[in-house]
């Protein structure tokens, strides 16, 4: 029985102390979707952090052009979300309809983030959740970004990026991305003063499918990103 109580006690305080990962979803998705995206790094790290998946505010039009193609992957009675509507600007950069209230409600459903992940859209937004916090609280959150967009949003938020981040950043770069391309990753790793990348192969996903050997280069590198990086901050609130 002292054995027992003694495994028990130690499980307990091993769930206390993980660290909590907020991640966010990509446009036209949910948090299933992103659930199953990254089921394997989910898989390897679930011991050592606790995941929280949240869905976005907005549900998405009809006329969102992901909308067939995500319905025709993960299923037509998805309810797909985003964090606002994007558009283009003049040079081809991601910006987005009422951005402010946007990142309003997407910072009322984050709680207590020991470090935020992303994908697209979602990589966009914790960006601009981690420089709220910076700049507004000068709260240091560690971020994974994966897949996000030219950065045509930071440009419409002076005040957050009127200088690099000090947040430190991990960035996932998949080098034949059509939907956001290559460029869009390094124009968000030069928004932190502190930023590693790591890239696969492979198309708009958060993670690689065919090469096993890069999807286990960049878990390592996500867990040891986070393991450090979240040792380093103090929990965070917003």
């Amino acid at each position: 029985r002292r054995t027992t109580r003694r495994n028990k006690q130690t499980r307990k305080r091993s769930e206390m102390e993980k660290k909590r990962v907020v991640v966010l979803h990509g446009t036209a998705s949910n948090s299933r979707i992103i659930q199953l995206q990254l089921a394997t790094l989910i898989s390897k790290l679930k011991d050592e952090f606790e995941f929280y998946f949240i869905d976005a505010p907005r549900i998405c039009s009809e006329d969102n052009r992901h909308v067939k193609m995500m319905r025709s992957i993960f299923g037509k009675d998805q309810i797909l979300r985003e964090f606002a509507e994007a558009s283009i600007d003049e040079h081809g950069w991601r910006v987005y309809k009422d951005i402010e209230t946007a990142i309003d409600d997407a910072e009322s459903l984050v709680s207590e983030p020991d470090a935020i992940l992303g994908f697209s859209q979602g990589a966009n937004f914790a960006t601009m959740l981690v420089a709220r916090a910076e700049r507004r609280r000068g709260k240091r959150i560690p971020c994974v970004l994966m897949c996000g967009a030219r950065p045509g949003w930071a440009k419409q938020c002076p005040d957050l990026f009127v200088s690099q981040l000090n947040s430190p950043a991990l960035v996932v770069l998949a080098e034949n991305d059509t939907v956001v391309g290559p460029d869009g990753p390094r124009l968000m790793a030069d928004l932190f003063t502190k930023t590693h990348i790591c890239t696969h192969k492979e198309g708009h996903k958060p993670l690689p499918s065919l090469d096993r050997n890069a999807l286990s280069s960049i878990i390592i590198q996500i867990r040891n990103f986070l393991l450090t990086e979240t040792s380093l901050s103090c929990r965070s609130f917003f």
